[in-house]
C-alpha cells in the first residue's frame, strides 16, 4: 500500500472504489504516470544498450528469458540437495540446511 500511496501522491496513479464491490479499489495509471513509464522504459533501454550491445537480438531475447527464470529471493528456494534457511533476524544462514534433516558437518 505504501508504494501505491506514493504513486497516488505523485499523481502517477489514481485509486477508486469498485462500484460493483465497495470493498475493492480500482487502480488506474494517470497521463503523468504513463509519461513517467515511457521515460523509464527509454532509460532502461539506453542503460541496456552498452552491456548487451555485443549480443544479437536473438541472443538478447534468450538472455532475458533466462534471467526471467532466475530466482530473485534464494532464501525461499531449494538448490539441489541444499535448502537455504532464514535466521531469526531475516538473513540467511551460511551453508543453508541439507534437505532430509540429517546432520553433516554441523549443518542440518
Amino acid at each position: 500500500m505504501a508504494i501505491l500511496n506514493e504513486l497516488e501522491d505523485g499523481g502517477l496513479a489514481e485509486r477508486r472504489r469498485d462500484p460493483a464491490d465497495r470493498r475493492r479499489h480500482m487502480v488506474e495509471i494517470t497521463e503523468a504516470g504513463a509519461a513517467a513509464l515511457g521515460w523509464v522504459d527509454a532509460a532502461v533501454g539506453e542503460a541496456e544498450r552498452e552491456p548487451f550491445g555485443g549480443l544479437t537480438e536473438a541472443e538478447q531475447t534468450l538472455l532475458r528469458g533466462l534471467l526471467d527464470r532466475v530466482v530473485v529471493n534464494p532464501a525461499d528456494h531449494e538448490y539441489g540437495e541444499w535448502k537455504v534457511r532464514r535466521n531469526k533476524s531475516g538473513g540467511t544462514k551460511s551453508g543453508g540446511t541439507k534437505s532430509g534433516g540429517t546432520k553433516r558437518g554441523g549443518i542440518r
